[in-house]
């Protein structure tokens, strides 16, 4: 039992000294793939450079800001949605405001459609912050549904979109979870402290099993 009880307690630093591989996972035109846990409301109609909303559940805020001075507007009510007084986005960026600004987790839909796609930058913190883009796919016309989730201990700071040709008209549906950088599933780290807890408990008792009791 005791070789068995260090063998683990061996295998789980060994693993612990191997940190989760940290990657962007997109995914293109597959509503729900991500459905992240919050929703973006607004609670009022809207007209600036920049637009705010707020996550239906923990009433975190969310800033859209135009990057190419046009004007945005908001949905006067409920879910968001934001679109150009010009009538086209060009370039803009979605954030939360705050010190507690980071997120696992994005989904949204362009709607209007752009023949030549749009670039989206993602602003990626963690144990190596970086910059990290994608252009979604050429397509004939529509709209572009999009999301991306950040694993292995990275998270976003900010996304920020551009749009040539600029004819996306709307973006909305947007959702956001997975905020304060925390991992959906055990570090490897957390994993070891588990199996070495596993392992004292199993020898505790072990040893209880072989105390001796002795009467006068």
């Amino acid at each position: 039992m005791r070789k068995f009880i260090i063998s683990t307690l061996l295998a789980g630093t060994a693993f612990a000294a191997q940190p989760a591989a940290a990657a962007v996972i997109f995914h293109f035109d597959d509503p729900g793939a991500l459905m992240p846990d919050e929703v973006a409301q607004v609670l009022n109609s809207q007209t600036a450079l920049t637009v705010f909303a707020y996550t239906n559940q923990t009433n975190r805020e969310v800033a859209v800001h135009s990057l190419d001075g046009g004007t945005l507007t908001t949905s006067s009510a409920g879910q968001a949605a934001f679109t150009a007084t010009d009538g086209s986005l060009d370039a803009g960026e979605i954030y939360l405001t705050g010190a507690d600004n980071d997120f696992r987790q994005i989904e949204f839909l362009f709607e209007g459609g752009a023949p030549k796609g749009a670039t989206l930058t993602f602003s990626v913190g963690g144990s190596t912050p970086h910059l990290e883009s994608i252009t979604l796919p050429k397509k004939a016309e529509g709209n572009y549904w999009f999301s991306a989730e950040a694993t292995g201990g990275d998270f976003f700071t900010k996304v920020t979109y551009s749009v040539v040709p600029a004819t996306f008209t709307t973006l909305k549906q947007l959702r956001i979870g997975g905020f304060g950088g925390t991992p959906a599933v055990p570090e490897p780290a957390t994993w070891a402290m588990m199996l070495a807890g596993f392992g004292t408990v199993g020898y505790a008792m072990r040893r209880r099993r072989n105390v001796a009791v002795s009467f006068a």
